[in-house]
Parts: structure tokens; sequence; C-alpha cells
């Protein structure tokens, strides 16, 4: 019995019998080198383990809805276009009760859009940007990450104080302010909790 098989059939034990689910079943979609959730899925089937593995586009998810407790799809819609994007975040809440992405903030890639030595199609080229107002819209709870600035304080601590620089990168991914302002955040997180008659 595979792992997707498996977890549907425990599925339908625990309602059967009113029990509480013991563990909460995770995916990763778009996985990518990460090996973290009960399932795997990302496009590139070289990325995708065999044994919780699944080759598919988190833009067509081929799960029946609410088939997961939880779905993170984490540095993965910037990589989509915006159509695309907006498709697979449907899917990611059509499948889970709870979804999680993580996303560099629009002000982080937009200038770098359209610029890419990596050729259409790529799998790490940016195609789409993201604001948190976007996210907020949607309905998600957004917390950043990271604190927003120019590459130029952290040249000049290299250069002159090179012996600092681990010390002023962990209190830039520290900063408090970004995780109540995410608008001041390198990126940010966005979580929902969604329902089935939300999805239907």
């Amino acid at each position: 019995m595979s792992l997707i098989g498996f977890t549907m059939f425990r599925d339908k034990i625990t309602k059967r019998f009113g029990l509480k689910p013991l563990l909460r079943r995770r995916l990763n979609a778009g996985c990518g080198a990460t090996r973290e959730g009960d399932v795997l899925l990302d496009i590139n089937p070289s990325c995708v383990p065999k044994d919780k593995g699944v080759v598919g586009d988190v833009a067509h998810l081929p799960f029946k809805t609410k088939s997961f407790d939880e779905v993170i799809c984490f540095d993965v819609i910037e990589h989509l276009p915006k159509k695309n994007g907006l498709k697979a975040i449907r899917e990611l809440e059509r499948v889970a009760q709870h979804v999680r992405l993580k996303v560099p903030n629009a002000w982080q890639i937009s200038g770098r859009l359209g610029r890419s030595n990596l050729p259409l199609g790529h799998p790490d080229r940016h195609n789409s940007v993201w604001t948190v107002a976007e996210f907020k819209a949607m309905g998600y709870n957004v917390k950043g990450f990271g604190f927003r600035q120019s590459h130029t304080p952290r040249h000049y601590v290299y250069k002159f104080i090179p012996q600092l620089l681990p010390v002023f990168n962990a209190l830039e991914r520290s900063f408090l302010l970004s995780k109540v302002v995410p608008e001041l955040s390198d990126g940010f997180y966005a979580s929902k909790e969604t329902c089935e008659r939300c999805s239907l």
C-alpha cells in the first residue's frame, strides 16, 4: 500500500470510530530538496523521493479535497506566472485544512523581473511579484521575517568589520518590527485555515 493509500485508509478508520488522528498529515508542495512532510510533491522528478513522493504541478494537485491537515509551500509561487500562482493558491486551499506559504516580499524581486539571465520556464527564475496586501485580501494571516534594507550597510560591515557580519545577519533575521509590519520584511509567511464549504 502506498503512503497516500495508507493515509486515506487511516482517515476512514479514524472517522468511522470517531477517533482523533494521532498524526497531522502534511503535504510539502514544491518540495525541491527539502524533505519535510508526509507527502512530497514537485514538478521535477529528480527532487521527488520514491518512498513518499509524487511528481506533479502545484497548480493542478492530484489529490482529493481536504486530503491533508496541512500543506506547506515555501519559495514556490514567485517562480510561477501570476495566473498560475493564483491557481496554485486555490489548489492548496482545496486539498488542505491549513495552508502555509513562504514568499519573498515584492520589493525584493520586482526589480529583477524580466532581467534574469535564466530562460523562461527555468525553475529558479522569478516570474511573479506578491505583496503582503494581496495575501491579506485573500484572508491570510501574514508575518514577516528579515528586515528590508539596501545592501549598503551589509557591504560596509563586510568591508570594514567582517567579524561583525554574523551578528549583523542575526539581528537582521530576528528584527521584531518586520513580524508586526511585514511590509518592512525581506519575506513573509502567509497562513490560512480553510473549510470544506469554502473550497467547494
